[in-house]
């Protein structure tokens, strides 16, 4: 036989608060599994991803510049090389000069020059450069000594300086010359610093590069 229990007045007082407290737990339990399935799903989905850089329109390429196209630019610009450059070279013949000299001058030491010293074969090397400057060397009886001067419109000018200028016997003078095809005909005239020798020269310098 089954005997009912029966509670004290203070029990069926706090039975209606237990039920409520209890249905509040699992009220909170369920909340809780959602925002845990919920944050599972968030994990599991994939992040999305940043828009790519955007590729360089296709026109820069078009309006850049390729190293053939600029080489045939430079070449085609490129001016001509004149003429007249570059070195020339060849020997000369030193002679004795004579001078003429106004009636009634006489030059005691011309007249003595017997024309034995400073003559014979010697070496001169010049260069022109595309703006027409002249510069060169003289070896021989009539050197060592440096050339410089200009050249224009087929004639070239210069001068002709000891290395030495101190040395009393050097010799100093100018040279003349014209551009005949692939050589250069030019004339010498020079002195020793107290014009006591006078010497004159010829060469046909031909051309070496």
């Amino acid at each position: 036989m089954l005997h009912r229990r029966r509670f004290s007045p203070k029990v069926q007082v706090l039975a209606p608060w237990l039920a409520l407290g209890s249905a509040a737990v699992v009220s909170l339990m369920g909340s809780g599994c959602d925002d845990d399935s919920n944050r599972a799903s968030s994990a599991s989905s994939p992040a999305r991803s940043e828009p790519s850089a955007a590729a360089p329109p296709s026109g820069s390429a078009a309006g850049s510049t390729s190293p053939s196209s600029s080489a045939s630019g430079e070449s085609g610009s490129t001016n001509p090389v004149p003429a007249h450059v570059g070195g020339y070279g060849g020997d000369y013949e030193s002679k004795k000069a004579e001078i003429a000299l106004a009636p009634g001058v006489r030059v005691p030491d011309w007249k003595r020059d017997d024309g034995a010293r400073a003559t014979g074969m010697g070496k001169l090397l010049l260069d022109i450069a595309a703006d027409g400057t002249v510069s060169g060397s003289i070896e021989g009886p009539l050197g060592p000594g440096l050339v410089r001067g200009v050249y224009s419109e087929g004639l070239l000018s210069a001068g002709l300086y000891p290395e030495d200028p101190t040395r009393i016997d050097s010799f100093e003078g100018t040279l003349s010359g014209t551009l005949d095809g692939g050589s250069l005909r030019v004339e010498l005239s020079a002195a020793t610093a107290d014009a006591r020798v006078a010497r004159r020269a010829e060469a046909k310098l031909t051309r070496l590069h």
